[in-house]
């Protein structure tokens, strides 16, 4: 569990697939959070480091910066809470993640509902 998120929850997703992202900001907007997307990691990094967001919902394999460094770098100056949404799921990945400053990790695939428990 990430923390507790409400309605007008500001959600910041750095994913790659532009498919899996309309999809995940057509379920948490009805649900009444406001969601940015990011497709890259390097303009993910610089969305996040903006400030204003509640939670950042973040893949590894992304083109430019991967999630792992997008992590690294937020943490630099950030306790934005990050929860890794991925493909990856060898132990040494969800270990990587969480030596890096992850809240939580979740893998693909994944159902919305389970989601969406994890974050709130």
């Amino acid at each position: 569990m990430v923390r507790q998120l409400s309605s007008q929850t500001k959600l910041l997703i750095v994913d790659d697939d532009a498919e899996l992202c309309a999809m995940l900001k057509q379920f948490f907007e009805d649900g009444g959070f406001v969601v940015d997307l990011e497709l890259n990691g390097d303009r993910g990094a610089a969305r996040a480091e903006t400030g204003g967001y509640d939670l950042m919902i973040l893949d590894v394999n992304l083109p430019g910066l991967n999630g792992l460094g997008v992590l690294r770098r937020i943490r630099r100056e950030s306790s934005l809470p990050v929860l890794m949404l991925t493909a990856k799921t060898e132990r040494n990945d969800r270990i990587a993640g969480f030596d890096l400053g992850a809240d939580d990790y979740l893998t693909k695939p994944f159902f919305p509902e389970e989601l969406l428990n994890t974050t709130s």
